[in-house]
């Protein structure tokens, strides 16, 4: 009787050792300060999970089980939960030990996830992808037909697994309509109960894709601007219209405050604006944003005094066929046509000095 409870006993042990569902992720760099605040949010049975720890020794660490393996984000903030100089990792939770260090600019271009397959296969990914973009001797084609094939070959051969989907879901715009389409198809054999949705939604953003090309093409230079409004930070709503009939050139721009190339355009923006708009010049900014308040805030902080409106809808972005901001167009009030598109940097200054 003993030695039956005593086997009984050891198999439930084994058993319990081996159910290979226990994950850990450890964080270790000197980017991770002392009191900075590491926070582990995922999605289990469909509700959001948070999960925080208190930096120590530069370094944190999170257990848990994972029967299944899932997509999680790591951040780490100081103390003031100040969201300026976050670090933000996307990891693939899954059985191991999982270990985030250093930010590896030289070999992966960016901070990964080490130690577990899905994570390390991400790691490959990053790794290969960066050695396309800073390879100087390849043309813009030839590197970007480099690029899609690498996007294709890592989802195919991860269609089963959070990898590939992951994969297909941050690239797929920049992959041709024919690629998206078969790789859509690969990931929904490859795992029908996960992509049970992918293609009817792939298909919609194809869809909806093409028609923002077309109307791009309707305001490309030469053609006439299309009006569009928004309310300022006071509730006060602007035509875009009003604004072109006081005026002799106005750049229409859309942007967002959360758009890093967008912040990145400020300076030049205010540059410009400096220069002329005594002379009939002005700017009539679309925001692109949902936070109002980091919009308000921002358009005050850094001085932005040209017209600034709060989209309201999507009625602006579409009737231009904005599918990513920073985007502008330079309108030609005298006559109502966009001379210009996409002026970027120094670009804007330099088409005020050659029209004005």
């Amino acid at each position: 009787m003993k030695q039956t409870f005593f086997y009984a006993t050891m198999a439930l042990l084994m058993l319990t050792e081996c159910t290979g569902t226990e994950f850990t992720i450890k964080g270790k760099s000197t980017d991770f300060a002392d009191g900075y605040k590491a926070y582990f949010v995922r999605k289990i049975n469909g509700e959001a999970v948070i999960d925080s720890t208190v930096v120590k020794n530069n370094s944190f660490i999170f257990k848990g089980d994972a029967p299944k393996p899932h997509w999680a984000k790591l951040g780490i903030m100081n103390s003031t939960e100040d969201s300026d100089g976050a670090i933000t990792l996307e990891i693939i939770v899954e059985p191991g030990n999982i270990v985030v260090g250093d930010y590896d600019e030289e070999n992966v271009g960016q901070r990964t996830a080490t130690g577990t397959p899905l994570n390390d296969g991400m790691t490959r990914f990053f790794t290969e992808y960066n050695v396309i973009n800073k390879n100087t001797s390849l043309s813009f084609n030839e590197a970007d037909e480099q690029r899609c094939a690498l996007i294709s070959s890592y989802v195919k051969k991860n269609a089963d697994n959070e990898l590939g989907i992951f994969l297909f879901e941050r690239y797929h715009r920049l992959l041709p309509k024919e690629m998206v389409l078969e790789l859509c198809d690969i990931l929904s054999a490859g795992n029908p109960t996960l992509y049970a949705d992918l293609k009817e939604e792939t298909i919609k953003w194809l869809e909806d894709n093409a028609r923002a090309e077309e109307q791009a093409k309707s305001v490309l230079p030469g053609n006439n601007y299309k009006n569009v409004s928004g309310r300022m930070a006071d509730s006060t709503e602007v035509q875009l219209a009003d604004v072109v009939a006081k005026n002799r050139f106005v750049l229409l721009e859309f942007w967002a405050t959360w758009c890093a190339p967008c912040m990145g355009e400020v300076p030049f923006l205010l540059e410009a604006y400096d220069k002329y708009k005594d002379k009939g010049f002005e700017i009539f900014a679309v925001s692109l944003d949902d936070d109002r308040d980091a919009w308000v805030s921002t358009v005050k902080e850094k001085g932005m005094q040209w017209v600034n409106v709060l989209r309201e809808g999507r009625e602006a972005t579409e009737k231009y066929g904005v599918r990513g901001v920073p985007s502008n167009y330079l309108i030609d009030c005298s006559t109502g046509k966009i001379i210009a598109v996409k002026l970027r940097g120094n670009e804007l200054a330099e088409k005020l000095a050659e029209v004005m």
